[in-house]
């Protein structure tokens, strides 16, 4: 088994992080479009 060296290791981290924050960002916009769908339903 080959040695993940300190480079891919970052790779990897950082293509990580990028998918936590683009999970994150979708996460955050579903909750938006539910609250804006919960004050039309309410009449708000």
């Amino acid at each position: 088994m080959a040695e993940t060296t300190t480079d891919e290791r970052l790779r990897d981290l950082e293509a990580e992080a990028f998918r936590a924050g683009r999970t994150l960002a979708q996460h955050s916009e579903d909750l938006k479009k539910t609250a804006e769908q919960q004050d039309t339903a309410s009449g708000q």
